[in-house]
């Protein structure tokens, strides 16, 4: 998952692109689905609408359970400002991990310690340039002077203004039109790649 503060990132960037009519529950839904997890004790597989690949892939255990968009949409339609922050967490989620870090062989240099390192290196970047808070809740990262490993700063926030810029309505038509396939969706699929910017 993104930090905190990349999703609130999205979220205020949401935001500055689309009048909704209560931004504040849109922002507390952004955060919603790993608030329920970290905080509130919910399994991770059931905030994320998580499920297990049919197909067997060679990946560490933070990419075996994946967000499933589909799932999310039949099971509930978002109607609310907050249902809207919740499901775009879950498309900041699946992009994150299965469009902009992840790449061939990107499972064979990742850690979650080095994503941890990462995240400590733009926290303060990511609060300063958006205004939002990156480590509450349920971290604090320490100031890590030091460039990200797994990703660049310039990447970062391409993927930022990436997310905050899809047309969800559209976005939402398109899922359940493509049911299984949805991953396969134009607007997911063009999602930019952080190897692009290393």
């Amino acid at each position: 998952m993104p930090s905190y503060g990349i999703h609130r990132a999205v979220g205020a960037m949401y935001l500055k692109h689309n009048k909704l009519t209560n931004p504040e529950a849109f922002m507390e839904g952004i955060v919603k689905p790993d608030v329920l997890s970290d905080l509130g004790g919910e399994s991770k597989v059931k905030t994320h609408f998580g499920y297990k690949p049919k197909v067997k892939e060679k990946v560490k255990n933070d990419f075996k359970s994946k967000c499933n968009l589909y799932l999310y949409l039949t099971s509930s339609l978002p109607k609310t400002d907050l249902d809207m922050g919740y499901f775009l967490h879950l498309i900041t989620d699946h992009l994150w991990f299965y469009r902009f870090l992840y790449y061939p062989g990107f499972e064979k240099v990742y850690t979650k310690k080095l994503l941890y390192h990462d995240y400590a290196c733009v926290a303060k970047e990511v609060e300063r340039v958006y205004h939002v808070q990156d480590g509450m809740p349920p971290l604090s990262w320490a100031t890590i002077e030091d460039e990200p490993k797994l990703f660049s700063r310039k990447g970062m926030h391409v993927f930022i203004e990436y997310c905050a810029k899809l047309n969800l309505a559209e976005l939402i038509s398109q899922i359940l039109c493509a049911k299984q396939h949805w991953a396969e969706v134009q607007m997911l699929k063009n999602c930019p790649n952080s190897a692009d910017f290393l």
